[in-house]
């Protein structure tokens, strides 16, 4: 009599070194090998009494029930992988799925963004076609190539609010001056944004420099005279 081809998910029993256990087999998956191959896995697992491979089964049916195939067959390290990565989030109310979203978000900005002397590039031309006055274009290149010596080779998108911020105090100059600089970079972030290199403008998160109003002075009767 031909035996029935075993099913996943309902336990059978076997014998290990003589001893009775049980195991459920869960669906077959197809992982790629090193070289390139793809085979064909067979997960299972073993118990040493009926009771417990009947709940094991039952549970993983209401897994496949509620998140497929995909879920129940999911091997123990990408579990394991889950498990802590969820216990990381979980401080920051972020589920491994939102994570995942973000990060591959993130991957994507950085491999459509510009290096940051390539935006100056684009935003100089830009202005220039714009046909702005030759003084505000000189004093716009002026400070940005400033910029580009620093951070010229970095995308436009990998650079942070808080190195920004430290890039304008290192230029040891009064508020007024920083703030222009400020100004300046604002406006080519901003340009990146509108183009896609990056996705938010992080000049937006650097504090301008407090200016201190000079008290007005008094003139004596000569001076006015």
């Amino acid at each position: 009599m031909k035996q029935r081809k075993r099913q996943p998910y309902d336990p059978y029993k076997i014998t290990v070194d003589g001893k009775v256990r049980w195991q459920v087999n869960l669906p077959g998956t197809y992982r790629t090998r090193e070289d390139g191959k793809q085979v064909r896995v067979r997960p299972r697992r073993t118990f040493s009494s009926a009771e417990e491979a009947h709940t094991y089964a039952k549970l993983k049916r209401v897994e496949r029930d509620n998140y497929g195939v995909s879920a129940v067959s999911m091997d123990e390290k990408l579990r394991g992988d889950t498990l802590a990565a969820q216990r990381i989030l979980v401080p920051y109310g972020i589920s491994v799925l939102d994570a995942a979203e973000y990060y591959v978000s993130h991957m994507q900005r950085l491999e459509r963004s510009e290096t940051a002397s390539g935006a100056i590039k684009a935003l100089l031309e830009a202005k220039e076609a714009d046909n702005l006055r030759p003084r505000y274009l000189k004093d716009l290149k002026l400070r940005l190539n400033r910029f580009s010596f620093e951070f010229g080779d970095r995308l436009l998108a990998d650079i942070q609010p808080a190195e920004i911020e430290a890039w304008l105090r290192s230029l040891g100059l009064a508020a007024l001056g920083r703030n222009s600089y400020r100004l300046r970079l604002n406006l080519l972030f901003e340009y990146g944004r509108k183009c896609g290199w990056v996705g938010s403008n992080p000049v937006t998160d650097v504090a301008k420099a407090k200016v201190r109003e000079a008290l007005p002075g008094i003139l004596s009767v000569e001076q006015t005279a």
